[in-house]
């Protein structure tokens, strides 16, 4: 990642006082992950890019070529920009999900109908990943 995007990036971390592992969590990444694309060991797609300034309010213009205003009107990003903090929402509630149901079926004692459980969740995964590829993709 771009030296200057990294910089505005720590810069809008400290006015907000936003630790790599609160913005790592917003994105769903590991705090490790975060931590290679902030130091530029590690390049994320653009998309990421753009989704780590619409975690923070941070206006993507102004986050990959420092022109424009720093912030963004929260009502203005809805209707075009919506999908990141969409994308970001589904992440989280998946890992929430994901960690109830290992709870779950680790007190079930029937391994047929853990089986059936986990082939449920793998199924309902899929779709998900389907859908933000064909996005990504498309």
């Amino acid at each position: 990642m771009n030296q200057d995007i990294i910089s505005r990036l720590k810069e809008v971390m400290r006015e907000k006082q936003l630790s790599q592992s609160q913005l790592a969590e917003d994105l769903g990444l590991t705090q490790g992950t975060l931590s290679l694309y902030l130091s530029g060991k590690n390049s994320p797609k653009k998309f990421m890019i753009v989704a780590m300034g619409y975690a923070m309010g941070i206006n993507p213009d102004w986050l990959l070529t420092g022109q424009g205003d720093t912030y963004i009107n929260k009502e203005e990003n809805i209707p075009e920009n919506g999908k990141f903090l969409f994308v970001n929402r589904k992440i989280k509630e998946l890992k929430t999900t994901i960690s109830t149901d290992l709870k779950f079926i680790e007190s079930i004692n029937d391994a047929p109908e853990a089986t059936l459980y986990l082939n449920a969740i793998k199924s309902d995964t899929d779709q998900i990943l389907n859908f933000l590829n064909s996005k990504q993709n498309g």
